[in-house]
């Protein structure tokens, strides 16, 4: 399987959404980051993950190496 990139991104409301470059719609939401944090990385397969603080700015950048 392929590497996958995701962002964890804050959401109105106080969920956040695990999201792919250019998607259309989340693949998911979650009550808090660290879920989103930790299914992001299981669906990107080795992959990156980029977590969003809650203004929107990057803030760290993971790598399953």
């Amino acid at each position: 399987m392929a590497h996958e990139v995701y962002h964890v991104v804050p959401r109105p409301g106080g969920q956040w959404a695990v999201e792919k470059p250019k998607a259309d719609r989340a693949s998911g939401l979650f009550e808090t980051q660290n879920e989103a944090r930790e299914q992001a990385h299981e669906w990107s397969n080795g992959g990156v993950v980029y977590v969003h603080g809650l203004n929107g700015k990057i803030r760290k950048e993971q790598r399953d190496d």
